[in-house]
């Protein structure tokens, strides 16, 4: 293990895939003398547990060559590093339910074509070929997007990890920041649980801790957790392992291939806060209570969605808090309030999702369909039958993510930079999953330029 060290010119708090991006990338740029410091252990917060959906459909351009980049880096990774993503490109589907979101769809997609992204619009009946299992008569279209994917965030980070390690970034876990030292407006190093750092610059890429810390210096980070849930099923009649993801924005839900079974989770309209104003140092591989009455809505539509889910049994529950920020947008550069403190925070935001948050022209749940009641009906049956499995399940899940972090659960988002252009090119800018993405890593480079940023692989 390295000697811990007095003095760097970059420091980077935080260990999720935001936090190893940077780091990579920075080593990529040939920076030298860059340390990570991370409080638990790799992917530890909410890298772990995000879904790990990674979609090219945008509403922005720089969004779309954010997550296009995402794609190339995850699939030559493994190669680079030898260390497994979980990236498969398996295509995915979004799906509209009223002729605004088509419209939605049909511009993205032309604003991703122009870019070189392969994406085409599809009939329901077209899209139901490739989705077998879905409902497809309330539809009225899709956009099929060949080139998405999904991967595992936590290994993802491991990856970014090792890739960083290779390029000569030293990265030290159980090591908690907790303090930043500041002279005449300026960054001069960091306090840790293992002794003080001298450093030009600091990176906060610490996740839903990044407020906090920014807090600790006068910089405000404007972000917060909310609760974030979603299912995993037991083995479906019909679910390939190389099925696309499906996304369907205006019942507020995603669905993967996860073990021959189905991942499906959503972002619902009402949000639940973590009513938490301090994250606790420790809460490394926690997660939160089910709440079945929270994830209503989103299951009442996915069994609008899917009608196999009534017969399917749950294995999992996942509750954990996802950070967001106001707008659903990056926060990445260089604060205006403290030079040398840059900030890479990354929200989970349904943008990741839909391609655009849900909206007004989003049809409420009671207008989707005339089978709603019936669904209704059915989502109560499901939830009684599997309430009992989920808690055992999380707790096995608690457990394994606790002895390996890497083999726990599964995990691009927007692109309005908002302390743009305060660095110098070159200068370390923020880091994704992500996952999902969960899932963003960002690469450390000009703020003026969004090319090569990873967005994290997370929903």
């Amino acid at each position: 293990m390295s000697t811990f060290p007095t003095q760097a010119r970059v420091v980077i708090v935080g260990g999720g895939i935001m936090g190893c991006s940077t780091a990579y990338h920075l080593a990529k740029l040939g920076w030298k003398d860059v340390v990570l410091l991370e409080q638990g252990r790799l992917s530890g917060g909410t890298t772990w547990h995000a879904a790990g959906l990674v979609g090219q459909l945008r509403s922005y351009q720089n969004l779309t060559r954010l997550i296009r980049y995402s794609t190339e880096l995850y699939s030559k990774l493994e190669a680079e590093t030898g260390l497994a993503t979980g990236w498969k490109q398996c295509g995915s589907l979004s799906v509209a339910r009223t002729e605004e979101r088509m419209v939605l769809l049909r511009r993205s997609a032309a604003m991703a074509n122009a870019q070189g992204v392969d994406c085409e619009a599809l009939t329901p009946k077209q899209a139901g070929e490739k989705y077998p299992i879905m409902r497809t008569d309330d539809l009225v279209g899709a956009v099929w997007l060949p080139g998405d994917g999904k991967a595992n965030p936590a290994d993802i980070t491991q990856a970014l990890a090792r890739g960083a390690r290779n390029g000569g970034v030293r990265i030290f876990e159980k090591t908690r920041v907790t303090s930043v030292d500041t002279k005449d407006g300026c960054v001069t190093g960091v306090q840790t649980t293992e002794g003080p750092i001298t450093a030009e610059i600091v990176v906060n890429c610490a996740g839903q801790w990044a407020r906090q810390l920014g807090r600790s210096v006068g910089v405000t980070v404007p972000l917060y957790s909310c609760e974030h849930m979603y299912i995993v099923t037991e083995k479906m009649e019909g679910v390939p392992r190389d099925l696309p993801v499906m996304r369907d924005p205006d019942g507020y839900i995603y669905f993967k291939e996860e073990v021959g079974g189905l991942l499906m989770g959503g972002f619902e309209p009402e949000a639940k806060p973590w009513n938490k104003d301090i994250i606790p140092d420790d809460f490394e591989f926690g997660m939160l209570p089910d709440d079945w009455d929270q994830f209503q809505i989103l299951m009442d539509n996915a069994l609008i969605r899917v009608p196999a889910l009534e017969k399917t049994g749950v294995k999992t529950f996942m509750n954990g808090p996802e950070s967001f920020t106001p707008d659903l947008n990056y926060i990445l550069g260089e604060a205006p309030q403290l030079k040398g403190f840059f900030v890479g925070a990354c929200p989970a935001s349904p943008r990741s999702i839909c391609g655009r948050s849900t909206s007004a022209a989003s049809p409420p749940l009671t207008a989707t369909t005339s089978g709603c009641a019936s669904a209704s009906r059915r989502r109560s049956a499901c939830i009684t039958r599997c309430r009992g499995r989920s808690a055992s399940s999380n707790r096995r899940a608690r457990c394994a993510a606790r002895r390996c972090p890497t083999a726990s659960r599964p995990e691009g988002r927007g692109s309005v930079t908002r302390w743009a252009g305060s660095g110098p090119t070159g200068s370390p800018g923020s880091a994704r999953r992500p996952t999902c993405s969960t899932a963003g890593a960002a690469a450390p480079g000009s703020m003026r330029s969004h090319q090569s940023i990873a967005p994290r692989a997370r929903t």
